[in-house]
């Protein structure tokens, strides 16, 4: 009898009343694009990795990917391949149960160049940017506007208040209103700094493009992960 209520004892102290926790099943697919904007046909050897963990697995031919057995949280999927700018989903909140995302696209880091030839504010308070491309271009050659108010403006978010992509073939001329300057905090008499770099640019529709970006929803910044390395020197004007 001393025995059996030792036992007794022994196997209530080892009872497990842990809620169980669902696993969280994802999948999805990505792609990647020329720089000519022309989809893979075989869309195989992209990383797909959890930030924070170790846990990466490599795109099958049709692109598709999948995690299983995750446990719950918010997780940020990291989409990346030699050459091209890294696509994110950042916070994606997994509660369990399967979750099939979005398709995502890779497009290639462009290494043209490019150059601001002149930036001038006319009559009628519009800015007036002339530029070039140098280097080897694709079809459809893009460019990135960065203003800010120091002379060291770069594309991080931290460093300029506005930016501008231009999607033309060859030389590139745009005109705009100042105003969209003095929305973002530049004002009379202020110098605005502005810096050109590479971007690619993605079809939307037919001759409608874009440049590609993702969203950082914990800081509510727009990110440019395809810009290149070549950016134009800077050239500055006064805002009237």
């Amino acid at each position: 009898m001393i025995l059996l209520m030792a036992l007794t004892v022994t196997f209530a102290c080892h009872k497990d009343n842990s809620p169980v926790i669902p696993l969280q099943e994802v999948a999805g697919y990505t792609c990647f694009y020329d720089l000519n904007g022309i989809k893979s046909t075989d869309n195989s050897g992209i990383t797909v990795s959890l930030e924070g963990d170790t846990v990466s697995i490599i795109t099958k031919s049709d692109g598709s990917w999948h995690f299983s057995h995750l446990k719950q949280g918010i997780y940020t999927i990291a989409f990346s391949k030699p050459g091209f700018g890294t696509m994110k989903i950042v916070g994606a909140n997994l509660v369990g149960g399967y979750r099939l995302f979005d398709a995502i696209a890779l497009c290639p880091i462009p290494l043209y160049g490019t150059i601001i030839s002149n930036v001038s504010v006319n009559p009628g308070n519009t800015v007036h940017i002339d530029g070039d491309f140098t280097g080897t271009l694709p079809i459809r050659p893009c460019c990135h506007l960065f203003f800010g108010k120091t002379s060291d403006v770069l594309s991080d978010p931290e460093n300029y208040l506005q930016d501008l992509p231009i999607c033309i073939p060859g030389s590139f001329e745009t005109v705009f209103t100042d105003q969209i300057l003095r929305d973002k905090g530049f004002n009379s008499g202020d110098s605005v700094y502005v810096v050109a770099y590479p971007d690619f640019s993605v079809p939307i529709t037919y001759n409608t493009w874009d440049v590609a970006f993702y969203y950082d929803t914990y800081t509510n910044i727009k990110v440019y992960p395809n810009l290149g390395p070549n950016k134009s020197s800077t050239l500055s004007f006064v805002l009237p």
